[in-house]
């Protein structure tokens, strides 16, 4: 565009920006962070080809500021609207983003008409959605804006009448709270042919919004030099890898020269037409002395007291995500107050990776490095706290931590869409996400076919079917600790409440505490809000003409997809305020069950958007690479408990994946196994076991003697730590130690006993008579057996059974099993007709049979031996290569393997 056409168009969006003052990024070390707030109009649904007023809003600012869409379509700012934004997992994520900057778009689904008959709570809803942006620790500058206009008589039953009163309302709002102020109604008025569809701008209409929002920021549409930043994994107290050539990046104007200072090295680049650069510094070794980074180039920028040793990822759900200080609703971690007291541990430090969920792979966060101390080790993931620990305490080196996890999430959305596309399983969600088919309209449809309570006219009415069905229950109370019988589901709750005409004639405000996860309210058959987000209090205005003098009826519909569900706060939070009065809500409700998820589990296709394929992978591990890490700690499952059978394919794809992505084929990777709890399947345990016996690398952590029946989140922690560390201690640092339980390696007979032979089997013991075996003739059932140890073998009988076929471990939800080796670490749980054989070849060609030493002359007829006890015989078994392994062995080896299979096949029944 012309500079003249440019500044003349930049003077007159001045006068469409009210009270505006200008953002420099002169005063950030970072790029600013723009957050962009709205509905359809800025999630761009009149827009071709991306072309949103975020993304144009990105283009004129440059690389200086980061412009992030949290737009959802369909939106409602009121709570009480059809698709309030509250209840979005986007205004979660736009507050997890910590914007240095709001721009509040919302309000034009509000005018539908049977929104805006609510529109008494429009002033009240805005207000609060200013006030959660407002309390950010990042202190936001928050934009709002005067809606675009609607073109005629508008569509969707969005209209212009009700658009003016809304401006008037925010206009009000904006001179109460001494907000910015932005007019995008009347830079497009009387423009309908950037209105198309008469309520969402096309790609120039948005452009003109994207211009106007531009100059209300930075005071201009073109893009200043971008100044030179750094990639937020490099912040004050980082720990930075040692012994690997290390890369640097970051953003500066395209072409410009920078140079990195470090360690006595100094190595410069340039950065190319996209403004990125990577400066790659040579092996650093370990060092606890801080040292300081800089970066030269149009600015210096300088980063402190950064150490040199080993960085590990600590992922997964909420058994990794659990903080090792207090946390509500859950069991304090055991031992936390001593950890805490005597974490003066300068050498470990976490970075903490914010929630974020996104389309499409993110190129960085504003996480943060913490040195771990008295006061911030509460913030510690508690597992990842007890692992670096044990790490730091042993190596003597510094640890950092990347913290990276998510509760009650699936294993599918960690993984990226490349790797999942292999699996077919994914293949209709996938299929949906590229389509843009929207997310909380398949929640809805679902729930509106699979619950009773949500037909018309449904649970929420005044007047009910069946009321007798409905059991009492005293509030505030959670799923998991009543006699509802249901963990994750679909919950209904009813109460009513005598009111006087003056108490329903006041204003009136319902408020209910924090509700895991999500919640829909009515009140006398009408429905008064809702909110997606269990960390928030919730507190709706209850609009005038809806409570009544007499009897009033509260429904409330909560659903629960993972972990704790329910009422989250005590019984003072529960309450109906009426002007002055507070009338308690604590107390009898009446309860009944919509829908067990357990019995009818939610279509994937509706669950959570934060479960869809690749949305964590994203947003949370794509940002991390290329920065080298020594491995990662995994504890996730839960979530998968649903469907081992794919968890087990799932599970080495998300390991490769990530193994592709860092560009590490070796990397570590060492998985916690679920622990013991009364809906956690042995399936599952196995599906891990199996997953990790055919990964290289990999490492399995046995819990069997730490879970919790009734806790899905057990309190006892630090043995998970400890053991993770004694893995990465044995297998990464090569330490002469055992770090793992007994692991079933192989079954044989002696006459009417089967006799069972371990791996990691020194010193086998237990506490007390040996428990949890049973064991099965060839068809029949089985039945317990007694089980004695003999040497590094574990011999097990039943006199039921006289040719034992099938020998289980361990093997129920909450099992009972007490094997350990010498080192006190417990067997995991197994089967062994799903113990199918693993074959591994090293870098030097030698073999490896489920652990065990094998002559490749002998491959064979060892398969066979083993592959009889397999029911059925499988029709291929993993072989596992290092990557440095000659072709020509591998061609052995296959051929091999195929021999045994077809030779198992044919060979006569044993007990025929």
């Amino acid at each position: 565009m012309n500079p003249c056409r440019l500044t003349a168009l930049a003077l007159s969006l001045f006068s469409l920006v009210l009270r505006a003052e200008t953002l420099d990024p002169h005063d950030f070390s970072e790029a600013i962070r723009v957050a962009c707030v709205g509905d359809s109009i800025t999630a761009g649904s009149g827009t071709r080809d991306g072309r949103t007023y975020p993304v144009q809003l990105q283009e004129m600012l440059g690389p200086n500021w980061d412009v992030r869409n949290f737009g959802v379509s369909g939106r409602t700012l009121m709570r009480s609207g059809d698709y309030p934004y509250w209840k979005e997992s986007a205004y979660q994520q736009a507050m997890d983003f910590r914007p240095d900057a709001v721009v509040i778009l919302l309000g034009a689904n509000d005018t539908k008409p049977h929104n805006w008959r609510h529109k008494e709570a429009f002033a009240k809803d805005y207000h609060e959605l200013v006030k959660s942006f407002a309390e950010l620790s990042s202190k936001p500058r928050i934009y709002v804006c005067r809606p675009v206009p609607v073109v005629g008589d508008g569509n969707f039953g969005i209209n212009e009448p009700a658009i003016q009163e809304e401006i008037a309302i925010i206009d009000r709002i904006a001179g109460e709270m001494k907000l910015e102020l932005i007019d995008l109604h009347a830079p497009l008025e009387g423009k309908p042919e950037l209105i198309p569809d008469r309520v969402h701008p096309d790609n120039a209409g948005s452009g003109v919004m994207a211009q106007t929002v531009a100059v209300a920021l930075s005071g201009s549409v073109e893009p200043a030099e971008t100044l030179v930043q750094l990639n937020s994994l490099f912040r004050d107290h980082a720990v930075l890898p040692r012994g690997v050539e290390l890369p640097v990046w970051g953003i500066s104007a395209p072409g410009s020269k920078l140079t990195v200072s470090f360690a006595g090295q100094e190595k410069s680049g340039t950065a190319g037409e996209d403004g990125r650069w990577t400066v790659t510094l040579d092996p650093l070794e370990a060092d606890s002395e801080p040292s300081q980074l800089t970066v030269s180039g149009n600015r210096t920028v300088t980063v402190d007291d950064l150490l040199v040793g080993d960085v590990w990822l600590a992922s997964g759900q909420s058994n990794m995500e659990r903080r090792l200080g207090l946390q509500d609703g859950q069991k304090p971690i055991i031992g936390w107050e001593e950890a805490v007291r005597t974490a003066e541990l300068p050498l470990l430090r976490e970075y903490h990776m914010p929630r974020v969920i996104s389309d499409a792979p993110v190129r960085d966060e504003r996480g943060g490095w913490v040195v771990c101390t008295p006061e911030t080790a509460e913030d510690f993931s508690a597992v990842g706290f007890f692992f670096g620990r044990d790490l730091q305490r042993n190596l003597n080196i510094p640890i950092g931590i990347i913290h990276s996890s998510w509760g009650g999430t699936r294993a599918e959305a960690w993984t990226s869409i490349g790797a999942l596309k292999t699996m077919p399983d994914f293949a209709e969600q996938i299929r949906q996400m590229e389509a843009g088919i929207d997310h909380q309209q398949l929640v809805d449809q679902w729930i509106a076919r699979h619950d009773p309570g949500s037909s018309k006219p449904g649970w929420s009415a005044v007047e009910i079917a069946e009321p007798n069905a409905w059991k009492v229950e005293e509030l505030p109370l959670q799923f998991e600790k009543s006699d509802l019988g249901i963990d994750d589901g679909i919950v209904w709750f009813r109460r009513e409440i005598e009111l006087s005409a003056d108490d329903a004639a006041r204003q009136a405000r319902l408020k209910l505490g924090r509700i895991d996860d999500q919640d829909v309210v009515w009140i006398n058959g009408r429905e008064i809000g809702s909110t997606g987000i269990w960390t928030a209090p919730r507190d709706y205005a209850v609009p005038p003409g809806v409570l009544k003098e007499g009897r009033n009826v509260i429904a409330v519909r909560i659903t629960d997809t993972g972990g704790l569900g329910g009422w989250m706060d005590g019984a003072d939070a529960l309450k109906l305020e009426t002007g002055e009065h507070a009338h308690s809500l604590s107390g009898p409700w009446q309860t009944r069950v919509g829908v067990d998820f357990r019995k009818t589990p939610m279509s994937l296709l509706a669950a959570r958007e934060v479960d869809q394929p690749a949305r964590l992978f994203n947003g949370m591990i794509a940002p991390l690479p290329p920065f080298p890490i020594k491995g990662v700690v995994w504890y996730q499952g839960e979530s998968n408990n649903d469907n081992p059978a794919q968890y087990r394919r799932l599970l080495p794809t998300l390991i490769g994946d990530w193994r592709d992505q860092f560009q590490q084929p070796d990397l570590p990777f060492y998985v916690v196994q679920i622990a013991p709890h009364r809906d956690m399947t042995p399936q599952l345990r196995d599906a891990q076991l199996q997953a990790v016996r055919a990964t290289p690398h990999a490492a399995l952590v046995v819990t069997t003697d730490v879970g919790d029946a009734g806790d899905i989140h057990p309190a006892d922690k630090q043995p998970v730590g400890h053991r993770l560390a004694l893995a990465a201690r044995a297998l990464t640092y090569g330490e002469k130690i055992e770090y793992s339980g007994p692991q079933f390696r192989h079954m044989s007979a002696d006459g009417p006993k089967a006799v069972l032979h371990f791996d990691h089997a020194g010193g086998l013991r237990s506490e007390g008579a040996l428990k949890g075996f049973e064991i099965a003739g060839r068809d029949g059932p089985f039945f317990p057996a007694s089980a004695e140890i003999r040497g590094e073998t574990v011999v097990v009988g039943n006199p039921e059974v006289s040719e034992p076929a099938a020998v289980r471990y361990g093997w129920s939800h909450v099992p009972e099993a007490n094997l350990t080796n010498g080192a006190g670490l417990p067997a995991s749980p197994f089967d062994t007709r799903t113990m199918v054989p693993v074959v591994m070849v090293d870098a030097d060609g030698k073999v490896h049979l489920s652990g065990e030493d094998l002559p490749f002359e002998e491959l064979t007829q060892a398969l066979v031996e083993r592959l009889q006890s397999i029911e059925p015989i499988p029709d291929e078994l993993p072989v596992v290569f290092d990557e440095h392994n000659l072709m020509g062995v591998r061609g052995a080896v296959r051929d091999a393997v195929a021999e045994a299979l077809a030779t198992a096949r044919k060979s006569p029944d044993p007990g025929e």
